[in-house]
C-alpha cells in the first residue's frame, strides 16, 4: 500500500520546480492576458485583468527554518477570495505534504468554490512542506518518513525509505510551536482550538492524528485521507483506546484497494473503521465522518477525488 503511495509522491518531487513567487505571478498574469486576447473584447479584457491583480497573492508562500528538525521548507499559504476586500479574520486548516496538496489538489479552485458557493466558510489553508522537500534533503523518501514516523515502520521494505529511529514525535513541537506562530503573525487568522484543524493522507494523516492526540487542545477539526494506522503493530489505534478527549469533527477516508494484495487492503479498511468505532465510543459529542471510497486507490488522485466532500463536513454548516 505504501509503495504506492511512494511512487505518486516521486512523480511529484521529479516534477517540483522552486519557482519564485514573483514569477508564478508574471506567468499567471500572461496567461490571463493571452485568454483575453483570444475573446477579442476590451470589456472583457478589463475583467480578465482585474480579476487577475485580484488573485495575484491568493496563494502566498513563506519561509520556515526550524529549530526542531533542523532544516528549512516552504509553508504555502491558500488564502480566501475575499482576504484582500475586507479585515476579516479566519479560521485556519493545516495539512501536511504541501507539495503534494498544492499541486495535485487542484487547491484553489476546489477551496474558492466551495467557498463562493457557501458550502464551507472561508478558510486560510496552509500547506506544510514535508521534510523530502527541504532545503537540506538527500533523500526524499527517508526524509519524509522521518518527520511523519512516531515509531518505526516494520512493513517498509524499501531501503531507501526505511529508518530505524525516525522523528515524528518531535512534529507536534514542530507543528504548534514553529510552524502555526509563523502563520499567525503572517496572516489574519483566528486563534485557538475552535479556528484550527489539522489533516493529511498517508503517512501525513498519521502524524496529524498523532499531533491530535497528544494536543488535545489544539485543533477542533481533523482530516484523515488513507491513514496509515498499521504502522508499528498499529501503534496509534492502540493510543486512540485510551482518549477520550477528541477533535469536534473527525474526516476518515479510505479506499476499498488500497494494497498490492487482498490482505492488506482489508487491513486498511478495517484499521479505518476501528479508528471511527473508537471515536464514537470514547468522545459521543464528536461528529465523525467516515468515507469508504469503492474501488478508491492509495494515491493522490483518490485523495484529491474526496478532498470537497472532506472539506464540507470539516466546514460546512451541518
Amino acid at each position: 500500500m505504501h509503495r504506492l503511495y511512494q511512487k505518486d509522491l516521486m512523480r511529484l518531487y521529479q516534477l517540483q520546480v522552486n519557482i519564485p513567487l514573483f514569477q508564478i505571478v508574471l506567468v499567471s498574469f500572461f496567461l490571463m492576458s493571452c485568454k483575453a486576447t483570444s475573446i477579442q473584447s476590451n470589456s472583457l479584457q478589463e475583467v480578465s485583468q482585474k480579476q487577475s491583480k485580484e488573485n495575484l497573492f491568493i496563494i502566498d508562500t513563506i519561509q520556515l527554518k526550524s529549530n526542531v528538525f533542523n532544516n528549512t521548507r516552504r509553508i504555502r499559504v491558500l488564502l480566501p477570495p475575499d482576504y484582500y476586500k475586507n479585515n476579516n479574520k479566519y479560521p485556519v486548516l493545516y495539512l501536511n505534504d504541501g507539495v503534494l496538496v498544492f499541486h495535485a489538489y487542484d487547491i484553489q479552485t476546489i477551496v474558492h468554490e466551495l467557498i463562493k458557493s457557501k458550502k464551507i466558510e472561508p478558510i486560510i489553508v496552509v500547506g506544510i512542506d514535508n521534510g523530502a522537500s527541504t532545503v537540506e534533503s538527500t533523500n526524499p523518501l527517508r526524509d519524509r518518513a522521518n518527520e511523519y514516523l512516531p515509531w518505526e515502520d516494520f512493513f517498509e521494505t524499501n531501503e531507501n525509505a526505511k529508518i530505524n529511529n525516525p522523528k515524528g514525535k518531535l512534529y507536534p513541537d514542530f507543528l504548534i510551536n514553529e510552524v502555526i506562530p509563523l502563520v499567525n503573525s503572517n496572516f489574519r487568522t483566528k486563534k485557538g482550538y475552535k479556528h484550527t484543524g489539522f489533516g493529511g493522507s498517508s503517512r501525513g494523516a498519521l502524524i496529524a492524528l498523532y499531533t491530535a492526540l497528544k494536543n488535545p487542545k489544539q485543533c477542533s477539526r481533523l482530516l484523515l485521507e488513507s491513514p496509515s494506522l498499521y504502522v508499528h503493530n498499529q501503534e496509534i489505534l492502540k493510543i486512540s483506546r485510551g482518549k477520550n478527549k477528541w477533535p469536534q469533527r473527525v474526516y476518515i477516508g479510505i479506499g476499498t484497494e488500497e494494497g498490492d494484495t487482498f490482505q492488506i487492503k482489508k487491513m486498511a479498511v478495517e484499521d479505518a473503521e476501528n479508528l471511527k468505532n473508537i471515536i464514537q465510543n470514547n468522545a459521543s459529542k464528536t461528529k465523525v465522518n467516515y468515507l469508504l471510497d469503492n474501488e478508491g486507490k492509495h494515491s493522490f488522485e483518490d485523495f484529491a477525488k474526496r478532498f470537497p466532500k472532506a472539506l464540507e463536513f470539516l466546514y460546512g454548516k451541518n
